[in-house]
């Protein structure tokens, strides 16, 4: 802002104007709706690493992190982080990519690099465990422990991204890797698990898609994409599974957002072209209502599953510079949620989310030929009125290349805001197209059609009627 003001306005949104001898500036009303924890260099209370990699919740609501070093506790009361970076021998912990409290109350963390651990909490000190092939007896490292998860009837199991599935053997003290002869379970590329109520495991790689195994049922299954069949998987790239409260799976591939009716074992698949803000999902979780969240490669989605639609929130939320990773996501027993990515983490609850409930206007601002903006006082200019006025366009057959632009009138946040637009008569489907407000046509054929376009403000309330212009293109 420059010192020269010239004037100050304030908006109905509560956004400040302030005109000076240097431009135009905005000081917006909405403070962002999801706080980011981040490492701040200097600060030692702070987030320990840039990254976020895990999360997880203790019975007494101890809020643990998985960092690129060891790991914190988050103090929520003290708003401080306490660091875990080696452990009392000196050697390192390692990258933590998991953790999990056990059905006796022992704490289990996975690292990427140092194997896995049962951490005694009383006394801070580390007991390290070997894995085992149940054939062989060979001694198998362990490694990339991405998942920890107990069974319904406490047997515990990892999953580790390079070397496979294992239980846990009580009597022995080791891991032993799941094995089915004649069955193939991956061991190699494992990029989600997830044990089901009914003690299923699931299985998701980033090449063979899904798999259900539960060997005391005879129940091995696999799911994959099928191109012509739009009730398979939505990719064969897995990134997260969750079950919803009724049983159903949600799963996070790469190419959308999958749900199994695990009854009927059909798919229905969400895209971008539903609405879903990416395709690459990293975080799926339910809320108290049974909306699904989704963190994602452009920040989080919110799905209402009656209505099946979605509400986008991205960077100008407060997901500034943190691109969220894959399987960082955790529901706190308050019903808070936390997304974590390459800077710090979100933590937020859905339940006292403020929204701007204001349909925007929708203005349609320009319309070009071959490229070229067309106005008023063109020469054989389409146009009888201002393009904001226009109900209707005439053109010739030549005339078949052009496109319109358009804003939304919502002013808080104006990045956020989001479009969709269609060509009735020439497109059967609305293109949802983010922040872009530019819709382009070549080639379009003689005929009548009806230019629509639609817009959400910055919290995801679309104007679903929109703004419509009438296009007549004339035969030779």
């Amino acid at each position: 802002i420059d010192n020269g003001l010239n004037t100050v306005y304030a908006d109905r949104e509560g956004n400040i104007w302030i005109g000076s001898i240097a431009g135009l500036s905005i000081k917006e009303a909405l403070d962002s709706k999801f706080p980011n924890y981040a490492n701040i260099p200097g600060q030692s209370n702070s987030l320990g690493s840039k990254e976020a990699f895990r999360f997880y919740e203790d019975s007494r609501k101890r809020l643990w992190i998985g960092l690129r070093e060891g790991f914190d506790q988050f103090d929520r009361e003290k708003q401080t982080f306490v660091h875990h970076r080696k452990r009392k021998d000196g050697k390192r912990i390692g990258t933590v990519m998991s953790f999990f409290e056990d059905s006796d109350n022992k704490l289990w963390i996975g690292t990427f690099d140092e194997g896995i651990y049962r951490y005694d909490v009383k006394t801070d000190t580390y007991q390290s465990f070997e894995g085992f092939d149940p054939v062989t007896n060979d001694k198998i490292m362990l490694r990339d422990i991405w998942f920890i998860q107990e069974a319904p009837n406490h047997d515990l199991y990892i999953a580790s991204y390079s070397t496979g599935i294992y239980k846990f053997d009580k009597d022995r003290n080791a891991f032993y890797r799941i094995i089915w002869e004649g069955k193939t379970i991956p061991l190699a590329g494992i990029t989600a698990f997830h044990i089901d109520k009914n003690a299923s495991l699931w299985i998701g790689s980033n090449v063979e898609g899904l798999i259900k195994l539960n060997k005391e049922k005879n129940v091995y299954k696999v799911f994959k994409n099928n191109p012509t069949n739009k009730r398979t998987i939505a990719s064969n790239d897995i990134s997260t599974i969750s079950e919803d409260r009724k049983g159903n799976l949600w799963i996070g591939t790469k190419g959308g957002l999958s749900y199994l009716d695990t009854q009927k074992n059909i798919f229905t698949n969400y895209t971008e072209a539903d609405g879903l803000n990416n395709n690459q999902i990293h975080g799926i979780l339910e809320d108290a209502k049974g909306h699904i969240w989704l963190s994602t490669h452009k920040g989080i989605s919110e799905f209402d599953s009656k209505t099946k639609t979605f509400r986008n929130y991205s960077i100008n939320n407060g997901f500034d510079f943190n691109e969220f990773l894959e399987r960082s996501a955790l529901k706190l027993s308050s019903g808070e949620m936390v997304f974590g990515g390459l800077n710090g983490f979100n933590l937020f609850n859905p339940e006292k989310l403020v929204l701007n409930t204001a349909i925007p206007e929708v203005f349609i601002i320009d319309f070009e030929l071959f490229n070229k903006s067309v106005s008023l006082d063109d020469e054989n200019s389409p146009l009888s009125k201002a393009i904001l006025e226009t109900e209707e366009i005439h053109l010739s057959y030549k005339q078949n290349v052009f496109s319109f632009d358009f804003i939304a009138g919502n002013l808080s946040r104006t990045k956020e805001n989001q479009y969709a637009y269609q060509l009735e008569g020439f497109e059967k489907d609305w293109n949802y197209v983010g922040t872009t407000r530019k819709a382009s046509y070549t080639n379009i054929p003689p005929g009548e059609y009806t230019f629509r376009v639609k817009a959400s403000n910055n919290d995801g309330i679309w104007n679903k009627t929109g703004k419509s212009i009438k296009i007549y293109i004339e035969p030779p």
